[in-house]
C-alpha cells in the first residue's frame, strides 16, 4: 500500500512530506523521519494518510492511547489546551478521545472535528462531518455541519466544487454569521473570478459588518488579490497587503503561506526586486520566530529565480543551493511547483 506522511510542527508549519510503500500503517518509518525534529525539541505531529483507501481516516503519529473523557469534560479540556497555546496537545487528545469509551457520542465527534479544523488537518475532517451530517434533528446544525464539510473537501482536495454543500444552508436565516461568511466565500471560490468577485463584495460587506478581522475576512481579501492578479495586478498587491496585514495581526501563521502567494505574483509580473525584498522580510521574519528551516525553502527558491532574472547568477546559485540543502525534496517541489505556475500564468497553490 502507498502512504503519504506529512510531519508538521506546531502551530501546523509543514516540516517534510514523503510517500511510503508499506503493507501497513508506517509508523516507525515516520518516527525516523521525525527523530531529527523532536532531538532539537520541537513540537511535532504527523499525518498518515492511506492513499489507496478512499475516504479511511487518517492516523495520528507518535500514536495516542485512548481517552475516555465526556463532552463536557473533553469540551473544557481542549478549551485549556488551546488557551495555553497547546495545539498539538489538543489535536492528540481529541483523536485519544475518539478511541475512547465515549468515542460513539456525535457531540465528542464534533469537539474532534472542530479541533481537526482549527490546525487545518481537514483529512480528518471530512470523514467525521460526513458521518455527523445526519447525527442532528435541528435543521440550524445540519447546515451549520454541511457548510464546514464543504470546507474540509474543499481545502483537503476531495471535491472541487462544493456547491451542493451551500445552497440549502446559506437561505437558513438563523445561520451563524461565520458560517454565513464561510459559506459565501466557499461558493466565491466555486463561481470562479467573473461571479466570484461579486460574491467577494458581499461576503466583505456582511463579514465587515458582523466579524471584524477575522481569518475568514483575510481569505476573502486574497482571494480577491489572487481573481485580480491577471488583469488588475496593482489592484491585487493592495489586497495582498491588506490580506497579510490582517493575518499578522491576528497572528495566524498562514501569514507566511500568503506571502509565498504574494512573491509568486510579483515573480508573474517580473516584479524581480519587489520579489526579492518581500523573500528576504519572510527569511528575516521566520528566523526571529524560531520556525523550521524547511518554511524558508519556498522563499529560497523564489530568490533564486528572481536573481536570475536580474542576471545575478551567483546569488542565484547559492539561493537554490541552500534551498536543496536544507530539504532537497521540498526544494525539487516548490521548483515544479513554481514552474507551472509561471508557465501557465496564474497564482501558484501554497
Amino acid at each position: 500500500m502507498k502512504w503519504n506522511i506529512k510531519v508538521f510542527e506546531e502551530p501546523g508549519i509543514l516540516f517534510a512530506d514523503r510517500m511510503e510503500e508499506a503493507d501497513a500503517a508506517p509508523f516507525e518509518q515516520t518516527e525516523e523521519l521525525m527523530k531529527p525534529g523532536f532531538e532539537q525539541d520541537r513540537k511535532l505531529l504527523a499525518i498518515l494518510t492511506n492513499m489507496e483507501q478512499e475516504n479511511a481516516m487518517p492516523l495520528l503519529c507518535p500514536r495516542t492511547e485512548p481517552v475516555n473523557l465526556s463532552f463536557e469534560e473533553l469540551a473544557d479540556k481542549v478549551t485549556e489546551l488551546l488557551q495555553e497555546g497547546e495545539h498539538f496537545a489538543a489535536v492528540s487528545l481529541v483523536d485519544g478521545a475518539l478511541k475512547g469509551e465515549h468515542a460513539s457520542d456525535p457531540e465528542v465527534r464534533l469537539v474532534a472535528a472542530s479541533i481537526f479544523e482549527h490546525i487545518r488537518f481537514y483529512e480528518f475532517v471530512v470523514p467525521l462531518l460526513q458521518e455527523l451530517t445526519t447525527a442532528f434533528e435541528e435543521q440550524i446544525r445540519q447546515d451549520a455541519i454541511s457548510i464546514r464539510l464543504a470546507r474540509a473537501l474543499r481545502k483537503s482536495g476531495m471535491q472541487e466544487d462544493v456547491s451542493e454543500h451551500l445552497e440549502g444552508p446559506l437561505k437558513n436565516e438563523e445561520l451563524p454569521p461565520i458560517l454565513r461568511a464561510e459559506g459565501l466565500l466557499l461558493k466565491a471560490i466555486c463561481k470562479g473570478p467573473e461571479e466570484g468577485l461579486e460574491i467577494l463584495d458581499e461576503m466583505l460587506d456582511y463579514a465587515e459588518e458582523h466579524l471584524g478581522d477575522h481569518r475568514l475576512v483575510a481569505d476573502a481579501l486574497e482571494l480577491h488579490a489572487d481573481y485580480l492578479s491577471d488583469d488588475e495586478p496593482k489592484k491585487a498587491e493592495k489586497f495582498y497587503h491588506a490580506a497579510g496585514k490582517m493575518l499578522a495581526e491576528l497572528g495566524d501563521p498562514y501569514f507566511f503561506g500568503l506571502n509565498e502567494r504574494f512573491v509568486v505574483h510579483f515573480l508573474r509580473h517580473e516584479c524581480y526586486k519587489e520579489a526579492i525584498d518581500l523573500s528576504h522580510e519572510m527569511f528575516e521574519m521566520l528566523k526571529q520566530a524560531g520556525g523550521p528551516p524547511i518554511a524558508s525553502v519556498p522563499y529560497f527558491v523564489f530568490a533564486s529565480i528572481a536573481h536570475k532574472a536580474l542576471g545575478d547568477e551567483e546569488r542565484s546559485q547559492f539561493a537554490t543551493k541552500t534551498a536543496h540543502e536544507i530539504n532537497n525534496v521540498e526544494a525539487h517541489r516548490i521548483e515544479q511547483m513554481l514552474a507551472l505556475a509561471l508557465a501557465k500564468e496564474e497564482p501558484a497553490a501554497s
